[in-house]
């Protein structure tokens, strides 16, 4: 079983990660987990736009492809599926969505909120100004846009991209770790 969570920028999600780790015993693999291993299995370099979630130069991009280089982005799926594909895990973020959207014993999450929920939320994590916050939930935002477009073709946040849409702003974190568990015994993953 992988459950795969999408979240904007101070929506949750590893707070929702983490409670449904404990419940269910599963390993996260996140952005630290991912580098980690990449300098371990040294592919750090090769994978680090991916594993920083940053899109790859378009002009350099459309350059290489000309001369035939391999897609940048079959690389990036397959580092992710090498490291999580005999796992029960859950992914965050990395795009593990559109990688695993035809896995049966997946489920593929976003979590999303009011932007006056998320700014109060990376307000209090991280000890900043309303006015940092919102610049940070922008600009990750809009990477994490970008990115999930370039790598995949498909838009993030888009609820038909998902099996669940939660808004954690409404319903909280412990709701929302409840909801995917009900989904996943409906569906008979566990």
């Amino acid at each position: 079983m992988k459950i795969t969570i999408a979240r904007q920028c101070g929506s949750g999600g590893h707070e929702v990660a983490e409670a449904l780790a404990e419940k269910l015993k599963l390993e996260i693999f996140d952005k630290k987990r991912f580098v980690e291993e990449a300098k371990k299995r040294n592919v750090y370099d090769e994978n680090a736009n991916f594993l920083n979630e940053k899109p790859i130069d378009s002009f350099l991009y459309s350059i290489a492809m000309s001369y035939g280089a391999t897609n940048p982005r079959d690389r990036y799926i397959d580092f992710v599926k090498e490291l999580t594909e005999q796992e029960n895990c859950i992914i965050i973020g990395r795009c593990a969505n559109y990688i695993y959207r035809d896995d049966k014993d997946c489920v593929s999450v976003y979590l999303h909120a009011d932007r006056a929920v998320r700014c109060e939320r990376i307000q209090k994590r991280d000890q900043i100004s309303e006015r940092e916050a919102l610049k940070t939930i922008q600009e990750v935002d809009e990477k994490r846009a970008a990115f999930q477009e370039q790598c995949t073709s498909t838009k993030w946040g888009d609820g038909n991209e998902y099996d669940l849409c939660i808004n954690t702003g409404i319903i909280g974190i412990e709701y929302a770790v409840e909801m995917i568990l009900e989904y996943i015994r409906f569906e008979n993953i566990l």
